[in-house]
Formats: C-alpha cells, sequence, structure tokens
C-alpha cells in the first residue's frame, strides 16, 4: 500500500515490508506447528491499532491458519505487555534500550507536518522544520516529542525547536489542527485517521528526521 499526499507525492509503502518482517518475526517467538491453529497476543499503541495494524493482520490471517490478537494499549505500555508476558511482541515506536526486552526493526517514517485544507504552509514547495517557527506546533507527549527534539538538536546545534502543545492522542492533535489552533506532527502510518479529519500531510526536511517502529520480544 502506497499513501498519498494531497499533492499526490508518494510516501513509503509500509504494508507490505512490514508484512514481510511481522511474518519472519512470528515465526521466530512462535513453533511453525502451533501457528497453524494457534492464537500470538501483539501488544501496539492506539494509534497503531487503528491505522496500519488492521490491514497487516488481515494481509497476514490471509496466508496463515493462526489467529493474531491485538491488544491496544498507550504507547509507553506495549514493552511492559511483553515483559509481564500478556502479549508475545509488541510493535511500537522506537524507545530507549531495555536489558530485558530484544527489537528488531519493522518500519520507519519521516516526521511529517498535518495542515488544514487551505494553510500557507501548504504552499510551500519544501517544508522546513524553520517554516513552523510563525505557528503552534502540536504534538505528542513523551518520547514522540522527547527524541524529535533531541534529534533536530543533534543535527542543527541552532536549533531551538520545541512543540508549543503536547497532548496524549493523535485524534486530539487533529482536532486542534481541523479546528485552527495549529500545525500538528506526525508519522506517515497515520494518514486514514488524517484523512478522515479531512486535513492534508506535507514532508518535513532540513533536515529530514525519522522514527523507526520496532518488534519487541
Amino acid at each position: 500500500r502506497v499513501y498519498l499526499t494531497a499533492a499526490g507525492e508518494r510516501l513509503q509503502p509500509m504494508l507490505e515490508g512490514a508484512l514481510n518482517d511481522l511474518d519472519e518475526v512470528l515465526q521466530r517467538v512462535q513453533d511453525p506447528q502451533a501457528m497453524q491453529s494457534g492464537t500470538v497476543r501483539v501488544a501496539t499503541s492506539q494509534l497503531l491499532a487503528s491505522t496500519l495494524m488492521p490491514e497487516l493482520i488481515a494481509a497476514y490471517q490471509a496466508e496463515h491458519a493462526g489467529r493474531v490478537k491485538l491488544i491496544d494499549v498507550p504507547v509507553e505500555q506495549v514493552m511492559a505487555c511483553v515483559f509481564s508476558g500478556e502479549a508475545e511482541l509488541g510493535i511500537g515506536p522506537e524507545r530507549e534500550p531495555n536489558s530485558d526486552i530484544s527489537s528488531s526493526p519493522l518500519f520507519e517514517g519521516a516526521f511529517m507536518a498535518v495542515l488544514p485544507p487551505g494553510h500557507a504552509l501548504g504552499q510551500v514547495k519544501r517544508l522546513r522544520w524553520s517554516h513552523l517557527a510563525p505557528y503552534p506546533v502540536i504534538a505528542l507527549k513523551g518520547q514522540f516529542s522527547e527524541m524529535l527534539v533531541r534529534d533536530l538538536r543533534q543535527a542543527d546545534p541552532e536549533s531551538n525547536f520545541a512543540p508549543d502543545t503536547e497532548v496524549a492522542y493523535m485524534a486530539t492533535v487533529l482536532s486542534m489542527v481541523k479546528a485552527g489552533l495549529g500545525v500538528g506532527l506526525c508519522i506517515p502510518y497515520a494518514a486514514p485517521l488524517v484523512q478522515l479529519y479531512g486535513l492534508n500531510l506535507v514532508p518535513l526536511g532540513g533536515p529530514q528526521v525519522y522514527r523507526s517502529f520496532e518488534v519487541f520480544t
């Protein structure tokens, strides 16, 4: 699957590569014969659970007899579900290393700006982080914003970027953008939800910052 912006630009086609990687991971964590009729529990964030994961699971189950049970939790609880045994594996954004949890990359996506139709920034040919300065920026709180600020400062030590508002859920980000309260930030896999709100995704560069999403076991 390829997500498209309003301008028709191609974004990273995540589903096919993620499906191949998920298949490999499930074969490692579960006896292949048991998977023919067994269930694997996958913990993931609420946003992933409502965008990318349903299609990913449907595609996987079309090729395998085993069942995948989706457990949607706040993003910071994904690794905890794996550690406690509530789930065989977790899928979520990269996190600080944990000696009890192993991780392997599943896919990555670049940060993008979320804009309402007709926004001035939508006319910029190559949108850069510096273009966001005059506008309130709305982002997810926690490591989503903390790691972003760190990455931007590593790329440009003079960067003073920081979100003006941090909230817990992407639906809140999108509702605030739709109400004209600022510019949002997200990763391309959120495109189906962004489209439901009638908003546009625009790639951000200067520098382009990626977030890796991983499988935790």
